[in-house]
């Protein structure tokens, strides 16, 4: 498994800019990017933001496969992804995403990412659809369903206190494990294993007990198990 599950920051401003090379450092560097703005509805605005970041910035190669506005032919798709050193599902609508990779028949070509060496990287919605379930609140804040290539629920952005008092709320109907990860927060998972980068990373898990939370530290490494429990 070769994953990157990213909270938020986005490469724009210098800030944003060191938080991603050191995500790409953490991956020891991938020069073929497949970005995948679906979640955007495909926005050339956004196409340029991430060109410029990654593209220029970060100088990886970077190549755009459009699933809202185009119907690119399978055969093309799945040599895109062969090509890629790593795949970066963006950021924006949960909803938008999922059903894109649904329509276009994609799952597939994203279950190898956890047993290989080529990386999948999940940015806030990217990281939702990843997982079970997401925490959105494009419309409102809601739990919506993932793809479930990964167990439980993911939430990004976390540390706002109006999201985090939401998801707290819904725990208590609720009986799950979440995943929360701060702006600038990462989980990199590999070969059944995770590491923490970055501050802002904690699991929140409901119970007959009531909800528990654990943090976790920057560089902090463990199981598989330990981070996603028995789901």
């Amino acid at each position: 498994m070769s994953i990157l599950l990213v909270g938020g920051l986005e490469p724009l401003k210098p800030a944003g800019l060191e938080f991603h090379r050191h995500l790409l450092r953490s991956t020891s560097g991938c020069g073929q990017v497949l970005h995948l703005p679906a979640a955007r509805h495909d926005a050339a605005s956004r196409q340029a933001e991430f060109y410029q970041a990654y593209g220029e910035a970060l100088g990886c190669e970077v190549t755009t496969l459009q699933l809202y506005r185009q119907e690119p032919d399978p055969i093309e798709v799945q040599q895109r992804f062969a090509a890629a050193d790593m795949v970066f599902l963006d950021g924006g609508n949960t909803a938008w995403l999922v059903d894109c990779l649904t329509r276009h028949d994609l799952i597939h070509l994203l279950k190898p990412y956890r047993d290989g060496r080529r990386w999948l990287f999940g940015f806030s919605a990217g990281a939702n659809c990843l997982h079970q379930w997401g925490w959105s609140s494009i419309e409102s804040q809601q739990a919506v369903a993932g793809l479930g290539i990964l167990p439980g629920g993911f939430a990004p952005h976390g540390g706002d206190q109006h999201r985090d008092r939401a998801l707290r709320h819904h725990l208590t109907v609720h009986r799950e494990r979440w995943l929360v990860c701060n702006d600038g927060s990462a989980l990199a998972i590999q070969s059944d294993r995770f590491r923490v980068l970055g501050e802002g990373v904690s699991i929140l898990c409901s119970s007959n007990g009531g909800l528990v939370v654990k943090s976790l530290e920057d560089g902090q490494q463990g199981d598989l198990d330990d981070l996603y429990g028995s789901a």
